[in-house]
């Protein structure tokens, strides 16, 4: 198993440990996660991009249509976007 797959197993147990606390969490709890998680969307768009651009650079290298390229792709006013609906789901009253 390559060093990135072994990675992105692990990073999945951690998100699926992490869905369930969440889960289990009081509405503030929940709430207040989600607005930190819209800050720092924000906080940390630079080095999003950034990553966003290699995924990209590499997917193309590897063939990967013009399509679902651009469908993958990020900037700053999607970014923006994502941070703008985590924080709607955020204001309902039990997200």
């Amino acid at each position: 198993m390559s060093n990135l797959t072994q990675t992105m197993l692990e990073r999945g147990k951690l998100a699926r440990l992490a869905a369930k606390a969440l889960r289990s969490a009081a509405p503030e709890t929940r709430t207040r996660a989600l607005s930190l998680l819209a800050q720092k969307l924000r906080a940390s768009a630079e080095p999003i991009l950034a990553a966003n651009q290699q995924d990209l650079e590499t997917g193309r290298a590897n063939g990967m249509s013009e399509a679902l390229l651009d469908r993958l792709a990020l900037n700053p006013a999607r970014i923006e976007g994502i941070a703008s609906a985590v924080e709607i789901i955020a204001a309902v009253q039990d997200p």
